[in-house]
């Protein structure tokens, strides 16, 4: 019966180790979500704004040259201002309309 419960004993107690570096893992995993989920609310505030600017782009801006192209965006980001929708202010259009997991 003694060999019994040692047996039970160690078994819990290797149970609980394993139980306590999963925590610790766990712990660090806690850290980068956190900034993740910062990151993600930052992506969602400015979400309507960086799709008007692509729509605004893709409607108007695309029979013209650089030059033209540059001064649209510029008055497409002052309306943004003007109505305080939030946006990103150096934003890539090829990353708003290119899929990175495709």
């Amino acid at each position: 019966q003694k060999m019994m419960l040692e047996a039970d004993v160690e078994l819990t107690q290797r149970k609980m180790s394993s139980a306590n570096a999963l925590i610790s893992g766990l712990s660090g995993e806690k850290e980068r979500w956190k900034v993740q989920i910062a990151q993600f609310q930052d992506v969602t505030r400015r979400l309507v704004g960086d799709a008007g600017l692509g729509m605004a782009f893709l409607s108007y801006a695309g029979p013209f040259n650089q030059t033209l192209r540059t001064e649209l965006m510029r008055s497409f980001k002052s309306v943004l201002r003007d109505y305080e929708i939030p946006f990103t202010e150096q934003l890539g259009l090829e990353k708003l309309l290119v899929d990175e997991n495709t």
